[in-house]
């Protein structure tokens, strides 16, 4: 650590109480010098800026695995061709009713089946159609209508 050493010019032959008390007391005033006292400042830790700089790469590279997983599914032809097509409300409930109500209820209130009321709100449209389609969750079958019909069971399970 150093210091700055600070002498006062008061001479102890003027006389007077001060004068006397310098003289008797021949020590030396001292201050830490501004480097010390910069150093001492408080000043946030390297780490934690070393902890939000990966915090943020990962952020990144999440939302950059989910655009590319997005982006893989939009390409899939079978996609594509249902989300370009305009889907019939009456026609997705006769669907439904054909092919999903025994598991999920007349009204898609749920029976062994969940619930699907305000589904579109939980799912995009895509996980809608790869729900249907693949089978991946048991006792779900695996349900492959063609691209029409599958636009119309989306449409009517978005105005659930």
């Amino acid at each position: 650590m150093s210091y700055i050493i600070l002498h006062l010019p008061i001479s102890s032959s003027g006389g007077g109480i001060l004068g006397q008390k310098v003289a008797k007391c021949k020590e030396k005033l001292t201050f830490p010098s501004a480097a010390f006292v910069n150093s001492q400042l408080v000043k946030p830790k390297f780490g934690l800026y070393r902890f939000l700089m990966v915090i943020i790469v990962v952020l990144l590279l999440i939302s950059t695995f989910l655009i590319a997983f997005h982006l893989a599914k939009m390409s899939d032809p079978y996609i594509k061709e249902v989300l370009s097509r305009q889907g019939n409300v009456s026609r997705g409930y006769e669907i439904f009713q054909i092919n999903c109500a025994a598991c999920h209820g007349q009204f898609a209130d749920g029976i062994v089946g969940p619930s699907l009321e305000d589904v579109s709100r939980r799912k995009s449209r895509i996980s809608l159609i790869e729900q249907v389609i693949s089978g991946k969750t048991p006792p779900m079958p695996k349900f492959q209508p063609d691209s029409q019909a599958m636009a119309d069971l989306l449409v009517y399970l978005e105005n659930l």
